[in-house]
Order: structure tokens, then C-alpha cells, then sequence
């Protein structure tokens, strides 16, 4: 294992091939199979001074990301035309409402461990010093992106139909193209593009399902008041519209009477408003026509 003096002495390069091979794991989040298909082929493109050459399998002598061992199977030609097709099938597939949520879950495993192999397999000062490690954290990393996508792609669906899933996808391609194209040439502008953007989609999914729920809600919730409570307000309508108002304290109360109690037939003329509790649970609405009168007797 390296040493602090060790680490100390990073140069430039081996920090932009870190950043680099962070940011082309989190990608791998959005679109696996093309982003390992622009891994494969960018190892095989080198940068001489006499332009640039193509050597299969990574064995260029300046190759633009530089493969680790084994993984130097990645720049083949046949895996290069196997991923070719997968991210051809994927690219249509996630513009079709319903089979979109069918090729997120499929990819599931497959984006983080595709992340994993990314990380793992370039050659970063994270790799060197232990592989594992980098598969582990080129994992999560390309399966918080795989869920900010598919939690942001739910949202989507629910708030439009499915209707604007295509429109969705075509922007997702965009934004992997230019994050692969620039973590290549310009590790840090590309690192710092795919975490603005990671966040923004996190956010927005978050914000649309938030917006779905109280509509819900809302849907969910009972249009009729329950009978006790319509009752109680209907008779409290009516006798703020019949009901004489006579001022000073010389109004007599009414008390229902006891057989009143349980089961009222209509509205009582009173000076004060009737409330639920009067009657104990209410039966049928009032009827202010057929409401009994009380004589108010006026002092002198």
C-alpha cells in the first residue's frame, strides 16, 4: 500500500485519469453499455505526434484511457461490436413508454456492475492500490445515478402519461455523449457536469412525485360531509336565517326537550345557534318551514 510521501507525489495526470474514471462509472448509471463501448474504444485511440492511430485491445502507446490487465479484453473487437449492439438496443428500447421501467430494472444490476468494471478496469491511482475497492465504489456510484434516473423517469410517467418518457430519454443520451466525450478530453469540466446534473434530476423527480401526492390525496379524500356534520350545519343555517335576533339579555334560551334529545326533527327558532352536541348524533336535516316557535317575552 502507498505511503503519504508516496500519494504526495500524484502528478497531474494521474489525478485527471481518477477523475476521469470516476465520472465515466457514474455515467455508467445512465447508459452502461455505451458508456463501456466508449471505454473499449477509447483505449484503442492513441494520440501521437504523428496524429492519431487505432491498436485493438488497448496496446497503443499512448491510448486515451489507459486499461489495467485483463481488462485490455474491454478494447477487443468483438466485445466492442457486442456492446455496439446492446447500447443500439437500449437506446430504442428506453424510448418506449412502459418498456423504459422494464429495461430500468433490468439494468439494475447491470449499470452498477458495469460502474464496477470501469474503475476497476483503468488504470487510476484508486485501482492501483486496490482493485476491489474501486470495483466497490465504481458500483455504488453508478447505482445512485441508475437511481436518481429511474426515480426521476417514475416521475416523469406519472405527471405526463408517458408522453414526454421519449422526449426524457433523447436528453439522457445527450447528456452522456457530452459527459463521456468530456471526462475523456476534460476530466474535470465532465466530472463536474455529471454531479450538476445528477443533482437536478434527483431534485426534480423529488419535486414532481412530492407534486403528485397531494393531488393523491386530494382524489382520495371523501366529496360528502358525514351525516352528524351536514345536519349540524344545515341547522345552523337555518336558523341564522329564521330565527329572530332580539338584542339586550332578556332572550330565554330553549332546552330541547328530553325526547328531543336522541332523534331532533327539525330546527328550533332560538337566539343562539343550535350546535351538534344539543341534540347528541343527528338523524335527519332540518326543516325550517316546519320549525316550532318560542314567544320571547320583552321586559318593561
Amino acid at each position: 500500500m502507498p505511503t503519504l510521501s508516496t500519494q504526495a507525489t500524484f502528478s497531474g495526470a494521474e489525478i485527471m485519469a481518477l477523475v476521469a474514471a470516476l465520472g465515466l462509472s457514474s455515467t455508467a448509471g445512465l447508459r452502461a453499455c455505451l458508456t463501456l463501448f466508449a471505454v473499449g474504444l477509447a483505449s484503442d485511440v492513441s494520440l501521437t505526434a504523428n496524429g492519431i492511430s487505432f491498436v485493438s485491445n488497448g496496446n497503443g502507446p499512448h491510448p486515451l484511457i489507459l486499461l489495467n490487465g485483463n481488462f485490455h479484453v474491454l478494447g477487443s473487437y468483438p466485445v466492442l461490436i457486442v456492446m455496439a449492439i446492446l447500447a443500439l438496443a437500449e437506446f430504442v428500447v428506453d424510448k418506449i413508454p412502459g418498456l423504459d421501467h422494464v429495461n430500468d430494472v433490468i439494468h439494475t444490476i447491470i449499470r452498477p456492475v458495469i460502474g464496477a468494471v470501469i474503475l476497476a478496469g483503468t488504470t487510476n491511482t484508486l485501482s492501483d492500490v486496490n482493485v476491489w475497492v474501486a470495483a466497490v465504489v465504481g458500483f455504488l456510484l453508478a447505482f445512485a445515478v441508475h437511481g436518481a434516473k429511474s426515480g426521476a423517469r417514475v416521475a416523469v410517467t406519472t405527471t405526463t402519461g408517458g408522453i414526454g418518457n421519449p422526449v426524457v430519454s433523447l436528453g439522457e443520451d445527450a447528456l452522456t455523449v457530452g459527459s463521456i466525450a468530456l471526462l475523456i478530453f476534460f476530466p474535470i469540466v465532465g466530472l463536474i457536469l455529471a454531479i450538476i446534473v445528477v443533482l437536478i434530476a434527483w431534485r426534480m423527480g423529488a419535486w414532481l412525485l412530492g407534486k403528485r401526492k397531494p393531488r393523491a390525496r386530494r382524489a382520495t379524500q371523501p366529496t360528502t360531509q358525514p351525516l352528524a356534520a351536514t345536519t349540524a350545519t344545515t341547522a345552523t343555517t337555518a336558523v341564522t336565517a329564521v330565527a329572530p335576533q332580539p338584542s339586550g339579555d332578556y332572550a330565554i334560551p330553549f332546552q330541547p326537550f328530553p325526547f328531543l334529545n336522541s332523534t331532533p326533527t327539525g330546527t328550533i327558532r332560538t337566539s343562539r345557534p343550535i350546535a351538534a352536541s344539543d341534540y347528541g348524533a343527528a338523524t335527519q336535516p332540518a326543516d325550517p318551514m316546519n320549525a316550532p316557535t318560542l314567544p320571547i317575552t320583552r321586559q318593561r
